[in-house]
This record gives structure tokens, sequence and C-alpha cells, in this order.
């Protein structure tokens, strides 16, 4: 059976321009800050903030977790920061390392489409974070 690895990102949106009174398109403009947490737990159930785990954490480990945040927006605003998404979690910093540099290939030698990769998407950061298993167990 698959477990997941189960980290559930936190985000504070604010206000950096509001929209222009005089012009009905305007959206203006917020800024994302994202908080990840320190730990994990495990799960069964596959969801937005879980990472399929192929190794069996052990509790009190640390482990390396892979994520990237960019912006968008489009001609009336921006959305500065405003996703956050895992892209794996890892034994070694070594691997976390070589997955940080797959996903920062340019697009035409990457062969996947990120969701950084769109007209009016930019990166802003692929990082690494690390993470402690806590030895808590949902639904497994």
């Amino acid at each position: 059976m698959t477990k997941y690895a189960r980290i559930e990102f936190r985000s504070h949106e604010t206000q950096t321009r509001f929209p222009n009174e005089d012009d009905d398109w305007d959206r203006g403009d917020i800024h994302v800050n994202w908080t990840i947490p320190d730990v994990f737990r495990l799960t069964k159930e596959r969801d937005y903030y879980s990472e399929p785990v192929s190794f069996e954490p052990q509790k009190g480990e640390t482990y390396y977790m892979v994520y990237a945040i960019w912006s968008t927006g489009d001609s009336f605003g921006s959305y500065s920061q405003s996703d956050c998404e895992s892209f794996g979690l890892y034994q070694t910093r070594k691997e976390a390392e070589d997955r940080v540099k797959e996903l920062s290939a340019p697009r035409e030698e990457n062969k996947y489409r990120h969701p950084w990769d769109g007209y009016f998407e930019s990166l802003d950061k692929i990082d690494i974070k690390e993470v402690i298993y806590a030895g808590e167990k949902e639904n497994v």
C-alpha cells in the first residue's frame, strides 16, 4: 500500500496595491507569504498536500522536501508568490539537490511542463525544506 507524506502549507495574503477605482477591470495586486511546517505525518489518502513516500520514515529523522513558489497574474493585476507546491520528499539532501537541479533546467532542456511555465506565470524559487517525521500516523 502506498503511503503519503502530508505537509500542509499555510498562506497569508496581503493586498499590495488596491484596484484603481476608475478602472473596472483593475483587480489590484496581492502578495502571498508561505509557511511550511517543520514536521510531517503519513496518510494513506492522496491530496494536494501529500507526496508519495517510497521509503519507511523513522520517527525523529530528518528528510528533505523540494518545493517551488511561483507568481501569476494578468493584465489586470498581479498575484505575487501565489502558488506553492511540493515536488517530492527525499531521504538525502543529495537526492533533493538533484531534483532541484532537474526542476531548474531551462524549459527547452526540461522533459516536464511546470505550473510556472505559463505566459503570466514566473518562478520565484525552488528550495529544499528539512522536515522531521513526527511519528504520527493518520489512517495508515
